[in-house]
């Protein structure tokens, strides 16, 4: 039994609780099995039928919905009309038509006062059971403010809330299930009198366990890519895995990993919008040069959460001045992890209770993908602020959410979250707390000739494999002798700017390969004409005040330890020059 449909039996059967909203993963399909026998897949208000009926006395099951008004379920269609209009006193063909939601939930309220009166009592002396689902809920009762709802809304919301409260509907044996994707989209009001249950999404393990049930016997999937597979289709519902396994069943055709991937990228864009973006990264921590410390702490990381241990920290903040490769050297992390990542964007809207509802489904995935890593890019200005000026109040309320998931020790080891940042001072505390992204790994430029040739052996490796460059041979390989000639002027660069140099050469060779001698030209018009920013420095010296102050002080490489005694006299200095940076740069 779904732990959703034990929660439902227990609270109903144990108290008075007869409103239920169920919300997140509700437009699913759940296997269901009856006798130790697969019975197939359902939709969730069959499920519920199926799973809450059990023996003893017949139950009305009815389903309502604006799309199509009142329906029965269940073997019985029609009989359980039948048997409430003869209560009611009405036709079966009006009480079908019940028309607009409030003259729906009129029509319960009667029945309930019936009971309630009458004593209207079938076996046993026991009142009708009956038992409606409402789906779409967030149509009929959404969130908005209730001064300006319409009356008969405000009627349907009193109705609704004196249902799950008043002691006068003890009498009768009914229970209201509301379903809706976000519960974000239920009114407030009903929400605080309701019993809420999230249906999750599949986990790695459900899923697992259903593509071996429905590719079982069909040769649609190469066993050696099987157990790959299973992990490329975490984060999908079982309704989009049975789509994709059985369109290859009907056209016969393999399903391979480069075939799922465009697919899973297309119903994930399809699902999240621009809120959610899941990857595999096809590289390691191997091709990652420079940050020799960083590398180093990101290979324990990386490890660890191999491993499923839960002793490491909820999070990281990976920080660093613009271009230093801090995406490069995530994705890095997360190969050598072998876990799949997923970038969070922002979830504001314009619209009401959208933003609310973009990251209730967000926050549903994550919590039922398994072990996941979540990537924010600037999350200086992604993840907001608690206080401060011009912050709208739905904003705070998702950073809020944000930070109870973060810090859910539930979920340490299984959520692991990597902020991106070049100004770290502009989050919020509560981010950089202990327990959530406690630890700080800044990067740098390279500082030694060895970290630079590192740098340009892999660039140069992922221009020829990637755009098609011709490098001449004092450039290729790992000891040629052009990437040390050309490593000790490189000292200092960033990832992005020993790109920039490759790519400029490439213009300047016209087709020719890309030599040592093409490189140095270009590094000399830029050394001539390029002043650095003075973001860069500010940005280098918040990465080591920020690391200093987080006691991560042993991932600062000796070059930069060094720099900060002496140029800058000791942390207190450095303080001084960044508030000089600070109003040169952001004018404050």
């Amino acid at each position: 039994m779904q732990g959703f449909v034990q929660t439902i039996t227990d609270r109903y059967r144990g108290g008075r609780d007869r409103l239920f909203i169920l919300h997140g993963n509700t437009n699913d399909l759940f296997p269901f099995s009856a006798g130790g026998e697969d019975e197939g897949l359902l939709s969730l208000p069959d499920f519920l039928y199926r799973s809450l009926s059990g023996a003893g006395a017949e139950r009305v099951w009815l389903h309502y919905s604006l799309g199509y008004d009142l329906r029965s379920i269940g073997e019985e269609k029609t009989r359980g009309l039948e048997r409430l209009s003869q209560l009611m006193k009405i036709g079966a063909r009006k009480l079908e038509n019940a028309g607009a939601p409030i003259n729906f939930f009129c029509m319960l309220d009667s029945i309930c006062t019936r009971c309630e009166k009458t004593k209207f009592v079938e076996n046993a002396g026991a009142p009708i059971p009956l038992r409606v689902i409402v789906t779409d809920a967030h149509l009929i009762v959404p969130e908005a403010q209730t001064v300006f709802m319409r009356q008969e809304d405000r009627e349907l919301l009193v109705l609704l809330k004196r249902f799950a409260s008043e002691p006068r509907y003890d009498a009768t044996d009914m229970l209201l299930i509301l379903i809706t994707d976000a519960l974000s989209g239920i009114h407030h009001e009903l929400r605080e009198c309701a019993v809420t249950i999230e249906i999750p999404r599949p986990s790695e393990q459900a899923i697992g366990d259903h593509l071996d049930r429905v590719t079982l016997g069909k040769d649609i999937i190469k066993p050696d890519e099987l157990a790959p597979m299973k992990r490329l289709f975490t984060g999908l519902t079982v309704r989009q895995v049975q789509n994709i396994v059985v369109e290859h069943i009907v056209t016969r055709s393999n399903l391979t990993s480069a075939v799922l991937t465009n697919r899973r990228r297309e119903l994930i864009s399809r699902d999240y919008g621009d809120t959610m973006e899941f990857f595999d990264p096809t590289w390691t921590l191997d091709d990652v040069g420079g940050s020799v410390e960083a590398v180093e702490e990101m290979r324990w990381l990386a490890q660890a959460l191999k491993e499923g241990r839960r002793d490491i920290p909820t999070g990281i903040v990976l920080t660093g001045q613009n271009g230093i490769g801090k995406t490069y050297a995530v994705k890095g992390l997360l190969g050598s992890a072998g876990i799949t990542g997923v970038f969070l964007k922002s979830c504001m809207d314009p619209l009401l209770g959208v933003a609310e509802r973009n990251w209730e489904r967000s926050a549903t995935a994550l919590r039922s993908a398994g072990q996941i890593a979540v990537v924010i890019d600037e999350a200086d200005s992604q993840m907001g602020q608690r206080i401060g000026p011009n912050i709208h109040e739905v904003s705070k309320k998702i950073f809020a959410a944000q930070m109870q998931l973060m810090g859910d020790p539930e979920f340490r080891g299984k959520i692991f979250w990597i902020l991106m940042t070049c100004r770290p001072d502009k989050l919020a505390p509560d981010v950089k707390r202990p327990g959530r992204c406690e630890r700080m790994i800044p990067l740098f430029p390279c500082t030694t000739n060895e970290e630079v040739a590192a740098i340009l052996a892999v660039q140069i490796n992922l221009r020829r494999k990637k755009d098609g460059y011709v490098f001449a041979p004092d450039l290729q390989g790992a000891t040629a002798g052009g990437l040390a000639v050309i490593s000790v002027r490189l000292v200092g660069k960033t990832g992005a700017q020993i790109e920039n140099l490759l790519h400029r050469a490439n213009r300047a060779s016209k087709g020719q390969p890309i030599n040592c001698d093409s490189l140095l030209r270009q590094l000399q018009v830029e050394e001539e004409f390029q002043a650095e920013p003075a973001a860069y420095e500010l940005q280098r010296l918040i990465a080591i005040i920020e690391a200093v102050e987080t006691e991560n002080i042993d991932l600062i490489p000796p070059f930069y330890r060094e720099q900060l005694a002496k140029k800058y006299d000791g942390v207190e200095g450095a303080k001084k020059r960044i508030q000089e940076l600070r109003f040169l740069v952001d004018g404050v």
